[in-house]
């Protein structure tokens, strides 16, 4: 549970932004400047360790603060629903182009050192990022019908939004779970 928690944290400054930001610029500049609290905050030791998913979302909000706070550029301010999950998923994506799945890295710090290196382990949390490059994928095609108008109702983008981190989250701890099961059953 303790790791679960861990990926969560991870997520909270993106979590935060999306909760707090509004239609006013003062609710935007908010969420802005929570995210980027939370981005430092909740993951020094994990930016000490040069984890992808710390360092992109220090970055989003950093570029953030400068472009909507620093620069009032509305460009920037009015594709952000879109920006948000671009950044996500290319953090997922990157983290596997450079061999450093961001789910690896976030497991290990609750996994023994003795499964590190352990190739099972590996191809489970490049899974896992996979999986979440995924569905950061779904949320930014949610994002792009939504910003370009393509219809439906608002609750419709909500619930496919919310519902695909979600599904992220259950399926992460039922994989997990498979995975220790089967585990178990080897020995």
């Amino acid at each position: 549970m303790k790791d679960f928690l861990q990926f969560i944290l991870g997520f909270t400054p993106w979590i935060a932004f999306g909760m707090l930001a509004g239609p006013s610029l003062v609710s935007l500049e908010t969420a802005i400047v929570v995210g980027l609290v939370l981005a430092v905050v909740t993951s020094l030791s994990q930016l000490r360790k040069g984890f992808i998913l710390a360092w992109g979302t220090l970055l989003f909000f950093l570029v953030s603060t400068v472009m909507v706070i620093g620069l009032k550029n509305i460009w920037f301010m009015q594709h952000l629903s879109v920006l948000v999950p671009t950044s996500m998923a290319a953090i997922a994506w990157l983290s596997l182009l450079v061999g450093r799945p961001f789910v690896l890295q976030i497991a290990r710090e609750s996994a023994p050192m003795e499964h590190w290196n352990d190739p099972g382990f590996i191809a489970n949390c490049r899974h896992l990022t996979i999986v979440w490059g995924f569905l950061f994928l779904v949320s930014l095609a949610v994002s792009l019908c939504k910003f370009l108008h393509a219809g439906g109702p608002e609750w419709l983008y909500q619930t496919i939004s919310f519902g695909s981190v979600l599904g992220g989250m259950a399926y992460t701890q039922w994989f997990k779970n498979k995975m220790k099961h089967q585990k178990a059953r080897n020995l």
